[in-house]
């Protein structure tokens, strides 16, 4: 399932599983099964940097809804479809929680391992870049990026308001 360790925290995660009942290992493997597919998932690890223009926008520009873990999860190309990944391990400042819920509320500093598809570490990039992903799967509305589209979304409001 898991061929080579290309990450540290897939290391660490390993010897969490080792040291834990087979319960726990169980339930890893259902839960890849189901969200991920059948096949060998790649692994890598996303750290909620909030130096990363996307990653600001999700941790604190987000009125009252926290960003969650199924934040993370969901497709940037279709906000009702959950990418094939999953998270196995949340580490906050250096304390490890295994398999953690979708609505759990990351913060600053959160490393996620995560195990999917090439196609979904890729879509996942975006929320790290680019804060109109975030906006977008929060709320079903595509900010106005270019000069004219926000002139014509600021006169619009005008003349609505």
């Amino acid at each position: 399932c898991l061929q080579v360790i290309v990450t540290p925290t897939l290391g660490r995660f390993i010897g969490l599983l080792r040291n834990s009942d087979a319960a726990i290992a169980t339930a890893t493997l259902e839960r890849v099964q189901a969200e991920v597919g059948d096949g060998s998932p790649i692994a890598w690890t996303i750290v909620c940097d909030a130096l990363r223009p996307g990653m600001f926008s999700a941790l604190f520009q987000h009125g009252d809804e926290p960003f969650t873990i199924a934040h993370l999860f969901t497709d940037p190309t279709s906000r009702l479809e959950r990418m094939q990944a999953s998270v196995l391990m949340l580490e906050r400042a250096g304390k490890p929680q295994l398999l953690p819920h979708d609505d759990v509320e990351l913060r600053p500093g959160d490393r996620l391992l995560v195990v999917g598809t090439d196609l979904a570490r890729r879509l996942q990039q975006r929320y790290l870049d680019e804060p109109s992903t975030v906006q977008w799967v929060r709320s079903g509305n595509e900010p106005a990026r270019g000069l004219l589209f926000r002139w014509w979304r600021q006169r619009d409001m005008k003349q609505a308001g």
